[in-house]
């Protein structure tokens, strides 16, 4: 049970740090690294990565080839609100975390 809450309590903290690392209105937000990355892949290997991980089911690659546009608005509110969004999981599962290991402790 206090593992969970410590654990709980540690999310907390890493949402809170993620708050105070939110950029300030107006500011060009920084683009998190792993989604940089992403900006410099090859077309051939996007293509191969692709492939593989829609193999199993043909119907992905259709699904793929419709959402192709709709990306890019997805990656920009992402890059804007990758704080944001980083906070709300954070808070979930610091308030998870910290529900589960009261919940052992009290029962």
């Amino acid at each position: 049970g206090w593992g969970q809450v410590a654990l709980g309590v540690l999310f907390f903290a890493m949402a809170a740090r993620q708050w105070k690392k939110r950029p300030q209105p107006g500011a060009d937000p920084v683009m998190p690294s792993w989604m940089a990355t992403l900006d410099n892949t090859t077309p051939s290997r996007a293509l191969v990565l692709g492939s593989v991980l829609s193999a199993a089911n043909p119907k992905n690659l259709a699904l793929v080839v419709s959402a192709a546009a709709p990306l890019a608005a997805v990656k920009e509110f992402m890059a804007a609100n990758s704080v944001a969004i980083m906070l709300v999981i954070l808070v979930v599962l610091g308030a998870k975390f910290v529900g589960d290991g009261l919940g052992v402790l009290g029962g």
